[in-house]
């Protein structure tokens, strides 16, 4: 029997002076999920404040600033219920069973 993963949205960055302290726990907290047990979703705030999905966790934390204009734009989304990120570039709602917000500052 195959239990499905919990959908990990790990929220990092932001517009505060630790935006790099921040970009540098998520990667630690990443490092340190159990990827059999959680599905991550990389949801990175620019330093400008705009929130996006990052694909490519490796190249997210490979360099020293993470390039948030690659990600598509997303928020959290409560119009139908607790739990859904939205965003004009896949359509749809994305179901999300919990965020870790990894923000300092």
């Amino acid at each position: 029997m195959t239990i499905a993963r919990i959908r990990l949205a790990l929220l990092f960055g932001g517009q505060s002076c630790e935006h790099e302290v921040s970009v540098m726990s998520a990667k630690s907290v990443a490092a340190a999920v159990d990827e059999d047990r959680y599905e991550l979703l990389y949801i990175g705030i620019s330093k400008q404040g705009k929130w996006r999905l990052l694909d490519d966790p490796k190249a997210i934390f490979a360099c020293s600033e993470v390039r948030f204009d690659d990600g598509e734009a997303v928020w959290i989304d409560h119009s139908e219920g607790a739990g859904f990120i939205g965003s004009p570039d896949f359509g749809t709602h994305l179901p999300v069973d919990m965020v870790f917000p990894v923000l300092h500052g």
